[in-house]
């Protein structure tokens, strides 16, 4: 929680100081191709304020669930295009989506979560068994186990007999 919360107070911080301003203008002007000039509903700032905070809690929570670094950079570069994707198909209702506030509190917490969660074992990693193999290669290894062959017991007998150089026939099975 506290990720989220640090990635919204800097997302606040910038948002507050208008250092999206300039980025909103470029925006505007790059959309304005897709779109007459003028967008009919522009995104007030508490529900980008909202869409911040559950973007920024949302990835914090899902990156400490998730088992392995590649999961949380895939999971953070997905939602990542996901968000960015949002802006031209808002344009395309006439909706002005400013991502700048949003895409920060997002990058911020996924970014010090990943700083975490790589110093630190989360409660998700530690079902690993204790050779320190993950569940799905101790899974295929189990398979692979219950898939080999079984040998007779006179196979196995006679296996032990050539392997043992003594000729000790008080242990020797009866027949």
């Amino acid at each position: 929680m506290l990720y989220g919360a640090v990635s919204m107070a800097l997302a606040l911080a910038m948002h507050l100081s208008g250092m999206f301003e300039q980025g909103d203008a470029r925006l505007k002007q790059a959309l304005s191709v897709l779109t007459s000039d003028v967008f009919l509903i522009v995104v007030s700032d508490r529900l980008l304020f909202a869409l911040g905070a559950l973007c920024s809690f949302g990835i914090a929570f899902a990156m400490l669930d998730s088992s392995a670094a590649w999961r949380r950079i895939v999971l953070g570069l997905t939602a990542l295009v996901v968000l960015l994707a949002m802006v031209p198909v808002c344009a395309l209702w006439q909706i002005y989506f400013s991502p700048f506030f949003v895409v920060v509190a997002f990058f911020w917490s996924w970014f010090c979560t990943m700083m975490y969660t790589s110093q630190h074992i989360m409660p998700c990693e530690r079902h690993d068994d204790v050779q320190g193999q993950s569940p799905i290669h101790s899974a295929c290894s189990e398979q692979s186990l219950s898939d080999a062959r079984v040998k007779p017991k006179e196979e196995v007998e006679d296996d032990f007999a050539r392997s043992s150089n003594f000729s000790d026939t008080k242990y020797k099975p009866k027949d």
